[in-house]
């Protein structure tokens, strides 16, 4: 163990290349062009949108959107022919073969960054890049002299790009300032949250944030984020945050309690994630657990056990 528990629309120019895709799905749906442009533009206007000859207004590209029941994210997705976002298809294998500590793998991405990214976004996947790899080699990294870190000090207003740039570098900032943050981060993915239904993106965040606490033995911290875990709400189908959670309050009832009884409860959880094939997950919590009897005081051979 070297101290580290290893876990963690913009449109450019006119709307006349959005035409054919907009007609697209008006034919599949079936739609009458009466009853799509009725209100809205002519029918010879919409057939000059419709066959790419001429833009329309971003007002006129929504009413569009809302006539044929479908979201703006759902059309640029059918628009891009359902590519998957660049930088989304990036830190998904960045984080895989950081969670399974494949250094060759990481290193491996370089190729990839440079011929999915260019300038500013280049550079913060460069450094979110540099930085797992520092951390996996278990090398100092000053993350306040990067580009990323000095981007999203200097950015006021966060997007959902912002917030997940933060939450993937968070280890480079101090636990005072991602406390100062975390709350703002919440409200900003609640906020997102009917764009991208899938998964509680806040409990998470602040799940990461407990990673490092935990890791800098900061009692202080690691007692106001388990309270701030618990006062996220969490849906019926929200499984695996449901199971961070015990798994996490087990962590933290072994290290601030000493509660030997948390450790079979966690031991329990895990095998519960080891059961739903989510293995690499598993193998993450175990290795989180041997860190954190490690440094509790507490023998694993005992809490095998009980």
């Amino acid at each position: 163990m070297n101290g580290k528990m290893y876990t963690n629309i913009y449109i450019l120019g006119g709307f006349a290349m959005f035409g054919p895709t907009i007609e697209m799905i008006r034919e599949g749906k079936k739609i009458k062009i009466k009853d799509l442009c009725d209100g809205i533009v002519t029918r010879a206007a919409y057939h000059r949108f419709a066959s790419g000859q001429t833009d329309t207004s971003i007002h006129n590209l929504s009413l569009f959107m809302d006539r044929l029941h479908i979201s703006p994210n759902e059309f640029f997705l059918i628009h891009s022919d359902y590519a998957s976002d660049k930088v989304v298809c990036f830190l998904k294998e960045l984080s895989r073969a950081y969670r399974v500590q494949d250094i060759q793998e990481l290193r491996s991405l370089r190729k990839k960054l440079e011929a999915d990214f260019t300038g500013l976004k280049n550079e913060h996947m460069t450094d979110l890049l540099n930085f797992r790899i520092c951390r996996l080699l278990g090398q100092d990294i000053d993350g306040k002299k990067s580009s990323l870190f000095k981007y999203l000090i200097s950015t006021e207003f966060w997007t959902h790009y912002e917030l997940v740039l933060f939450t993937n570098s968070m280890y480079v900032f101090s636990l005072e300032l991602i406390d100062a943050i975390l709350i703002r981060c919440i409200q900003r993915f609640n906020k997102y949250s009917q764009t991208r239904p899938y998964g509680n993106e806040g409990f998470r965040l602040v799940v990461n944030a407990l990673i490092l606490a935990f890791e800098q033995k900061d009692s202080f911290y690691t007692t106001k984020w388990i309270d701030l875990l618990n006062t996220i709400q969490l849906n019926d189908s929200d499984f695996f945050e449901k199971a961070l959670f015990k798994i996490f309050k087990g962590f933290y009832d072994i290290t601030i309690h000493k509660d030997q009884n948390s450790i079979s409860e966690v031991i329990k959880t895990i095998e519960f994630v080891g059961h739903i094939e989510a293995r690499e997950h598993e193998v993450m919590f175990n290795r989180m657990l041997d860190f954190i009897l490690e440094h509790s005081g507490l023998e694993k051979v005992h809490s095998l056990k009980t």
